[in-house]
């Protein structure tokens, strides 16, 4: 009886075990799950690319001296800027997400000073989460992904993955909803580069995967 169940226990084990390929698409969809998709940026002006893609132009964000405990993020909009269209639509866009109760703005004689609140530092990102946000910008986000089927090949170090994606919370609004942006991945099905590293942690990267605007009119020229 005792070699019975030690065969039974046996192969239990060999069914429930994993090849190297599906244990690498479970370690992929946990990792994707965590990915915000679908964002606003945050204090800084996209300036589009033909191809869709953007880089950072005007830019708010700003750090404060001699303080030993630095904000999450801190921006100031100089009054004499304003004359800008560039800086003047970043304000705007602040201004909104005050209203949401997402930041804070304080009035100086200069210049207007914006904090993140409680609520808005839930939505914070600038991590560089499967290289989708490489130099760090900040965003406030609102989607995450939802990867769909995932087909690994852990020989190769390569993923192909279909996704969706999530909206987690409705602080988003049809305002400022032209101003968001996507980050990668922007095409389905996507493809990402997989690395196990020796402590069995994670390591993926999208491919040919660029972040792109919602609406190229609503940020608008410098």
């Amino acid at each position: 009886m005792r070699a019975i169940a030690v065969l039974a226990l046996m192969l239990a084990a060999a069914g429930c075990a994993r090849s190297p390929d599906d244990a690498l698409a479970v370690a992929l969809r946990a990792r994707l799950a965590q990915q915000y998709h679908d964002c606003l940026p945050l204090g800084w002006q996209p300036v589009v690319l033909p191809s869709g893609s953007y880089y950072p132009g005007y830019d708010a964000s700003t750090t404060e001296e001699g303080v030993w405990l630095q904000a999450l993020w801190i921006g100031t909009v100089r009054k004499r800027d304003l004359a800008y269209p560039g800086v003047a639509r970043t304000q705007r866009v602040l201004d909104r997400l005050v209203r949401l109760g997402l930041l804070a703005r304080i009035d100086l004689r200069d210049r207007a000073r914006y904090h993140l609140t409680m609520r808005g530092a839930q939505y914070y990102y600038d991590d560089d989460g499967l290289g989708a946000n490489v130099e760090h910008w900040p965003y406030l986000c609102f989607t995450r992904l939802v990867p769909e089927r995932i087909a690994a090949q852990a020989g190769a170090g390569r993923a192909t993955f279909t996704w969706h994606t999530d909206e987690f919370d409705d602080w988003m609004t049809p305002e400022l909803r032209p101003y968001a942006i996507a980050l990668a991945p922007t095409r389905d099905p996507a493809v990402a580069q997989v690395v196990t590293r020796s402590d069995g942690s994670l390591l993926a990267k999208l491919t040919g995967a660029l972040p792109s605007v919602d609406d190229r009119g609503a940020w608008g020229g410098n």
